[in-house]
């Protein structure tokens, strides 16, 4: 079974764009703790 090069590219972008958004979503309650400890 082969797998459509759009249809790979589109995964592959979705799962990058997955784990950017999950880091800057982490750093951004990294903030938000440092900035409640000061």
């Amino acid at each position: 079974m082969r797998i459509p090069i759009d249809y790979r590219e589109e995964v592959f972008y979705s799962f990058i764009v997955h784990l950017f958004a999950h880091r800057t979503m982490r750093t951004e309650i990294a903030q938000k703790k440092a900035r409640c400890q000061k």
